[in-house]
Order: structure tokens, then C-alpha cells, then sequence
């Protein structure tokens, strides 16, 4: 529309009667040119050229009726410039505007264009000089403002709806407590590591914590306290981990992360730095967590992998608590009751 509108503004500005045509079909076709030339540097926007469209038309609008008034233009051409305009910057309208906005342009256009009709003696009902009088002008023009205004709330109303389900589908996969992924999307990112693995790629490590006698604290402080103890863990662990790990909240005080080509000895150095995170942000409370640790390996599932880690976690339990322990056997002396669901 940029590149062919500009070369047609400069032809009618050559071919216009009057100097005052002849100035606006100029900035037109500049305007035109500088949004073109806007556009392909980035500069501004498609929606943002409509806009400016139909804000440079609606002048034009008026240059050019003052012009049919001016030169009496016959009925016949009248109604021609008027159907043409209002076709023509009702439909930029609707696209570049919000439907109300469009509206308000779209009839204030009709209205405008009625009162030029009729100052040029256009009849109500069609005569045998002009076979579309005022009245059928007018009802096909308001009938196309309301196909437009029927689309366009159709258009609104499918936006919402996709941007209902697109926050629908987010919330499917966040803890609503912390923002932090939940157990859902932990195990799709835990599996698309375990494919990673199997695919030749280096291994990544799970980490998975949780806080130490947690049940406490909502038992003698209320659950209020412990949320809150929930989304300051969920921060600290966020904070303490490297650039492109991943923790989420695997349920209850219970967490687990997805360290991104870890070895033992970095994916323990992590742990490490957010339990003595968590350790020093305790305060009062005597928050402390204890961590399990264990690296991907080749045949693991989500589930064999978890467990590794659970079984780690449970010999830090069993140690003393506060500390963090690396596994990488599959075996282990105790049954594990974090996976369970049991509190620890």
C-alpha cells in the first residue's frame, strides 16, 4: 500500500485543478515515503502507519469536500468521493483502531458525507440521474460499519480467549505459591535432560532439598509463616543456582532442580552455596535444608533418577540434616520417604 500510494499521491498531485489539492496530495505521498522508509528501519510499526493513515485522511476528508463544495461537483461525483472515502478510512479504521474508536471515526465520516450529499442536492431515494440516493448510500454504509464492528469484537473476543488459554496452559505448569516451575513441568524438563543424555549430550545433575522440620514451623507459627518461608526458599534457591539451572517447587517444603552439565563435584558446589544460602537467610526461624544430590546417567528414567536423588537426600536426613550428601549408586540402605509424600 506504501509503495503504490505514493507514486498515485504524486500523479494526483500533478493532475489536481487547485493549489490547495495539489499541496495535500504532496504531503501525502512524503508522508507516505518517510513511513516506508520508517518501516524498513524499524522504526515504527504497521499498526502504527495505519493509525497515522487514518489521522492524515480524515484532513484530506475535509480539503476534499471543501473542494466538491467549492467547484459544485455534480450529485453523481459526490457520491462517489463520499462512498469512496468512507470505505476507503472506515476500513484503516477498524484495523488500526480499537472497534469503539473505529466506530465513533466511521459514523462521524457518514455523517459528514450525508451533510455533503445533501448540500450537493443529492436526492433521498435514488433519481434518474444518480442511481444511489442518500438513504441507500447511507444504510449500506452503516450496514458495513456493522460487518466491520461484528468482526472486529469477533477478533477482540478470540484474542482474549487465546490469551485466556495461554495463561491457563502457564499456570498448568507454575506453582502458584512461589512462580516457581511445578512438579508437572519438572519432570518434562527432567526428561528432555534424560534425552539430552542419551543423545550423547554431557550430563546434567538433580538436586533435590527440602527444609528441615518444616512441619514445625506451621505447627507452632501457622501456615501463614510457612508460605512465607516457601517463597523466601524458592528465591534464595533461585538466586543461588548458576545461569540456565532450573528449581521448582516438587511439593510441599520439598524442591528440586535441574543443574545444566554438572558434574558431582560442580553440581555439589551448587548445592552447597544455596544451603548456606538458605542457612544464613534462616534467622529467627532456624531455617536449614538438606540436600540429596545425583548426576543423569545412561538408562535412567525420571523415576530412577528421583529416587537416586531421594535416597541422597534421605541419608542427609539421616546424618543430621543441614548438609548435602551426592549419590550415584542406585542402591541404598534406607527407604526413602520424601516420594511418598511423608514429611521428612
Amino acid at each position: 500500500m506504501l509503495i503504490v500510494g505514493a507514486p498515485s499521491l504524486v500523479g494526483l498531485s500533478i493532475g489536481a485543478d487547485f493549489w490547495y489539492l495539489t499541496l495535500g496530495y504532496a504531503v501525502g505521498a512524503v508522508l507516505l515515503v518517510g513511513l516506508l522508509v520508517a518501516l524498513h528501519h524499524g522504526r515504527t510499526t504497521p499498526g502504527e502507519i495505519l493509525r497515522v493513515l487514518v489521522g492524515r485522511g480524515l484532513p484530506l476528508f475535509a480539503l476534499a469536500s471543501w473542494s466538491i463544495v467549492a467547484q459544485q461537483a455534480t450529485p453523481l461525483e459526490t457520491g462517489f468521493f463520499v462512498f469512496r472515502s468512507v470505505v476507503l478510512v472506515s476500513g484503516l479504521a477498524f484495523v488500526a483502531f480499537r472497534p469503539g474508536t473505529a466506530v465513533v471515526i466511521s459514523l462521524g465520516l457518514i455523517a459528514c458525507g450525508g451533510a455533503l450529499l445533501v448540500a450537493r442536492g443529492v436526492t433521498l431515494i435514488g433519481g434518474s440521474d444518480l442511481r444511489v440516493g442518500i438513504v441507500e448510500t447511507l444504510a449500506l454504509l452503516l450496514a458495513m460499519v456493522a460487518i466491520h464492528r461484528s468482526m472486529s469484537v469477533e477478533a477482540e473476543r478470540m484474542e482474549q480467549s487465546a490469551e485466556a488459554a495461554t495463561i491457563s496452559a502457564e499456570l498448568a505448569f507454575v506453582d502458584e505459591l512461589t512462580g516457581l516451575p511445578n512438579r508437572r513441568q519438572m519432570q518434562s524438563l527432567l526428561a528432555a535432560g534424560l534425552a539430552r543424555t542419551a543423545a550423547g549430550a554431557h550430563p546434567d545433575a538433580v538436586l533435590m532439598f527440602d527444609l528441615d522440620h518444616f512441619k514445625r514451623i506451621n505447627d507452632s507459627l501457622g501456615h501463614d509463616v510457612g508460605d512465607e518461608v516457601l517463597q523466601r526458599t524458592a528465591a534464595v534457591a533461585s538466586a543461588a543456582i548458576r545461569d540456565g539451572d532450573v528449581v521448582g517447587r516438587w511439593g510441599g517444603e520439598e524442591f528440586v532442580a535441574l543443574l545444566l552439565e554438572a558434574d558431582e563435584s560442580q553440581a555439589r558446589a551448587v548445592a552447597e552455596r544455596c544451603r548456606r544460602a538458605l542457612e544464613a537467610v534462616g534467622g529467627a526461624l532456624g531455617v536449614t535444608a538438606s540436600f540429596g544430590v545425583t548426576v543423569l546417567q545412561d538408562g535412567d528414567t525420571v523415576s530412577t533418577c528421583l529416587r537416586r536423588a531421594d535416597l541422597a537426600l534421605y541419608d542427609a536426613k539421616q546424618a543430621g540434616r543441614n548438609r548435602v550428601v551426592v549419590r550415584s549408586e542406585q542402591a541404598g540402605p534406607a527407604q526413602p520417604k520424601g516420594l511418598h509424600g511423608q514429611p521428612r
